[in-house]
């Protein structure tokens, strides 16, 4: 999982322009894992595949934007159509994209005039970016599930509304400890509402060979690291009905009709002409 963070000195302009700063920050973060990964210098493969979630709130309801992204360790080569695997615990150089988004989110509010909306001594500093291993994603899917469609705190988490106080539970991050957090209720209104996006907004978009409109369909993908994995295929020979001789003409152009017999994926791999 690789989780991109805006700085705090940028997080009012993002507030005040959510439908912009999101759009470019999804833009900026997608695009340098599909170029840094199109120059094959860690692993051979040029098209990556992953995907990420737009989250905007920390714990305590403070605002904190940042975009988690589930990445397959690896990519898909279009040149050989094989997969390519990355190294252990290690994707992409995670300074480099620091830097990278830091210069791509300046251009971003330089061309739409809100450059002057940040402190100039806020560029000194890179933007955070953490990469770790997630074995087989299961748990940072499971994680990332339970938020999509959650709002910004559950009923399970408020212990009690008193006295035009919210009391509420989280968890900190540090300890992992359990506390309590006693807010006022217009500024326990104030945090929840910071959280709502713009209307008609996607929180959460597809990149590379997980994108519907993919060179690679995900069917292909799937079939191919089955066969890498020497996992049988659950593809199954499809068995057509006899066909009669009088039926094996075209009855517009008279010209033979051929039949196309899908036959199960070795575990040696698949060939090149299920790219066609």
């Amino acid at each position: 999982m690789i989780t991109f963070t805006v700085p705090a000195p940028f997080r009012t302009v993002f507030r005040q322009h959510q439908r912009f700063a999101y759009a470019a920050f999804f833009a900026a973060t997608s695009g340098i894992m599909k170029k840094l990964a199109s120059e094959q210098t860690w692993f051979p493969g040029d098209v990556p595949g992953f995907f990420g979630v737009l989250h905007t709130r920390g714990r305590q309801l403070q605002y904190h934007p940042h975009i988690h992204y589930v990445v397959p360790g690896g990519a898909f080569s279009s040149e050989d159509h094989s997969r390519h695997p990355c190294r252990k615990a290690f994707y992409l150089p995670v300074r480099v994209a620091a830097k990278l988004v830091k210069h791509r989110m300046y251009t971003a509010l330089k061309r739409n005039g809100l450059l002057s909306s940040v402190d100039a001594a806020a560029w000194s500093q890179d933007w955070n970016v953490n990469s770790q291993p997630a074995g087989s994603g299961e748990r940072s899917i499971r994680y990332l599930a339970s938020y999509v469609f959650r709002t910004a705190i559950s009923d399970s988490r408020i212990v009690a509304i008193e006295d035009n106080h919210i009391l509420f539970r989280y968890t900190d991050s540090a300890t992992g400890a359990e506390k309590l957090l006693r807010l006022q209720a217009c500024e326990f209104i104030r945090r929840f509402l910071q959280h709502v996006l713009p209307s008609g907004f996607m929180k959460i978009r597809c990149y590379g060979f997980l994108h519907p409109s993919s060179s690679i369909p995900v069917a292909l993908a799937i079939l191919l690291l089955e066969a890498r994995a020497g996992i049988p295929s659950r593809r199954r020979t499809k068995r057509l009905p006899p066909v009669s001789s009088q039926n094996r003409r075209c009855c517009i152009c008279d010209g033979a009709i051929s039949y196309l017999f899908i036959s199960p994926v070795k575990h040696g791999g698949i060939s090149p002409s299920g790219f066609t």
